[in-house]
């Protein structure tokens, strides 16, 4: 079993925590589901701990990452007020795409080429700086549409 690490989703509702679970070998990065598939959410960091005692697995506290579906939200529906933190797009991206390789009933998002790559690459090579980097709408709009689509599919379900 790999390495469990807490996942905090923050919502207009209020925040979730979740397991994510990185590849072993050539398996994708996943988030945690119950025997019936269901995604496992967790109200507070205590419930989650005592879940993973109980299952045996190793929770890794350090690096904790959180993404605020609120501002995600705020972006799908009004993508013409200006750029997104290329950090945003890329944390919903692999977010969603995790999402979609942990649930059966979701396709898998469109893999390879620039659109999938690119972002990576670009934020790998960046210089850190005191603000984010922003995205150029030219070079990430096919993104963040499979973005705003996810989210959207996100926000019509029972995600958290």
């Amino acid at each position: 079993m790999a390495d469990c690490h807490p996942y905090r989703i923050a919502t207009t509702r209020g925040e979730s925590t979740l397991i994510w679970r990185p590849g072993e070998g050539d398996d994708p990065d996943a988030l945690a589901v119950d025997d019936l598939g269901r995604l496992l959410t967790f109200r507070d960091l205590a419930t989650l701990e005592d879940h993973c005692d109980r299952n045996g697995w190793e929770l890794v506290r350090e690096g904790e990452a959180t993404l605020d579906l609120a501002a995600v939200r705020r972006w799908v529906e009004t993508p013409d007020d200006g750029p997104v933190s290329a950090g945003q797009l890329l944390e919903a991206w692999n977010f969603f795409d995790d999402l979609s390789h942990s649930l059966d009933d979701h396709p898998a998002l469109p893999s390879g080429g620039r659109s999938r790559t690119a972002p990576t690459r670009r934020s790998s090579a960046a210089k850190p700086s005191s603000r984010p980097p922003q995205t150029e709408p030219g070079r990430t709009r096919r993104p963040q549409r499979c973005v705003n689509c996810s989210a959207r599919d996100w926000s019509s379900g029972s995600g958290p």
